[in-house]
């Protein structure tokens, strides 16, 4: 995994010495203060210059003027900007890292309606029909599919931010 590959010598040498600043590896030149600062104002040109806001930043525009209308026009040029300069990658990124916040959150939910089940199963009077058996069953591979789905999208939503610097 590329995050191993970046961190896994650095977690080393840190268990040996305190780590500085020539430890760590050079910044990809994406990544770097002035090629951000640069591609953000190249954005930022292009939003304020065309006087209306892009289809791309609909969405952001929309809840900015919601919960900013007070302000002045140059926020939404500048929520324009960002949405332009990075606004996809990131977008690319959150969509797994909220489904996989998403199955966490869930998780303890259907683990309650698991334990309140055995539960019932074990306290009741009757025998245990098919249909209690299958719910249980279900309860379970459920539990076991938002596991499974979230640790798929864990991995999709974190490689992202660190995959340029193993380059």
């Amino acid at each position: 995994m590329q995050i191993n590959s970046v961190f896994k010598p650095l977690l080393n040498l840190g268990a040996q010495r305190p780590i500085k600043a020539e430890d760590l590896p050079p910044l990809p030149r994406a990544d770097r203060a002035e090629e951000i600062a640069e591609k953000l104002q190249d954005a930022w040109d292009e939003s304020s210059q065309k006087g209306s806001f892009g289809l791309s930043s609909f969405f952001i525009l929309m809840l900015a003027y919601f919960l900013f209308a007070l302000l002045i026009r140059s926020y939404f040029y500048l929520l324009d900007a960002l949405w332009v300069a990075f606004g996809f990658e990131y977008m690319l990124a959150g969509i797994p890292a909220l489904i996989s916040t998403a199955c966490s959150l869930a998780q303890p939910l259907i683990a309650s309606l698991v334990i309140s089940h055995v539960k019932d199963m074990a306290t009741a009077t009757e025998p245990v029909s098919t249909e209690d058996i299958l719910y249980g069953v279900g309860l379970v591979f459920f539990a076991f599919l938002l596991q499974l789905t979230g640790g798929v999208c864990e991995q999709f939503a974190i490689p992202p931010f660190f995959s340029r610097c193993s380059h």
